[in-house]
């Protein structure tokens, strides 16, 4: 079954959006990116930083939906698609609001471990990407500088 899960959810996400139908905050994603600054908060604590753990970590938007993530120190690769969707979130006043969400799908080219990134309440300007991740226990913050 998990075999499985990682092709089905590529047909998924490549049927789900026209190479040619980019939207504006996809064809700001496209390119090559690097973490400049990765923190998480966890629901009781202090705020840990984890920059360095991602400091050697690029990943490459590409207009056909397809990513790859390259890691200089650990000399990993991963490959996979992309998307943006738009999303309904509950607000703290309990009415809800709209935010962009990437998900992104990759296996690791040599071994084919799977990986899925999800970031939530996505911010892309032309040299900047903002994002979050939420976990039961805390949340991460992402930010990323275009290369």
């Amino acid at each position: 079954m998990k075999k499985l899960f990682l092709p089905l959810l590529t047909l998924v996400l490549l049927s789900c959006n026209n190479n040619a139908q980019l939207n504006h905050i996809e064809k700001k994603m496209l390119g090559s990116w690097h973490y400049s600054k990765v923190e998480y908060k966890p629901n009781f604590g202090f705020n840990q930083n984890f920059t360095d753990t991602y400091s050697d970590i690029t990943l490459q938007f590409n207009s056909d939906l397809t990513v790859t993530l390259n890691n200089d120190k650990t000399l990993e690769s991963y490959s996979g698609v992309w998307e943006v969707n738009d999303v309904m979130v509950p607000s703290s006043d309990g009415s809800t609001e709209f935010c962009y969400e990437l998900i992104a799908s990759l296996s690791d080219d040599i071994s084919g471990t799977a990986m899925l990134i999800i970031w939530e309440n996505l911010n892309v300007t032309s040299s900047k990407i903002t994002a979050t991740h939420n976990t039961q226990d805390g949340w991460y913050t992402y930010k990323l500088r275009k290369d």
